[in-house]
């Protein structure tokens, strides 16, 4: 049995059907692929690009979430000094005011925090850690949304907690 191999147009080459003649053809049709660098270029960046894409997915990930932790961060620091500034006028805010003045900053700052996803609970401690202040704990929570497709769950969840130590006058 034979194994006709073409080259071209109108040669043909034969082959007796051997183990070491095919050898040499496996060896010699090996030796051309190697030897063939038209296509590396490709290959090497299918390879690579998977890869880089990640890591540049990755890198934007990150950065909303460092915008978003750096934003609750600013806004409760803004909040607090709202909050001991009111108190200082005389004026006692409750827990939800001083949440409702919170969203209401968070739109004016112009942080880009989606208000759908600003979550704040202003809670006044039952005992206070510093005796004759009263002690409001305000908590910023943030949903980042998430945009890297193969990464699980549709958000990151971020939070920043600040103690807000206010006098109260003993009239």
């Amino acid at each position: 049995m034979d194994l006709i191999w073409h080259r071209g147009a109108g040669r043909t080459r034969r082959f007796p059907f051997g183990t070491s003649q095919m050898k040499q053809l496996a060896n010699n049709i090996l030796r051309r692929l190697a030897a063939d660098r038209r296509a590396v270029a490709a290959v090497e960046f299918a390879f690579a690009a998977p890869v880089l894409l990640a890591m540049l997915f990755g890198v934007f990930q990150v950065g909303l979430l460092m915008l978003g932790y750096n934003s609750i961060r600013s806004l409760s620091g803004e909040m607090g000094r709202y909050t001991v500034v009111q108190y200082m006028t005389g004026n006692s805010l409750t827990d939800s005011q001083i949440e409702t003045a919170t969203i209401a900053q968070a739109v004016k700052s112009g942080s880009g925090l989606n208000t759908d996803n600003l979550h704040v609970d202003a809670e006044t401690a039952v005992i206070s850690s510093v005796p004759g202040v009263k002690q409001i704990n305000l908590t910023i929570s943030y949903d980042v949304p998430n945009f890297v497709p193969f990464w699980p769950g549709e958000t990151f969840d971020i939070a920043v907690t600040k103690p807000v130590m206010v006098y109260i006058s003993p009239d």
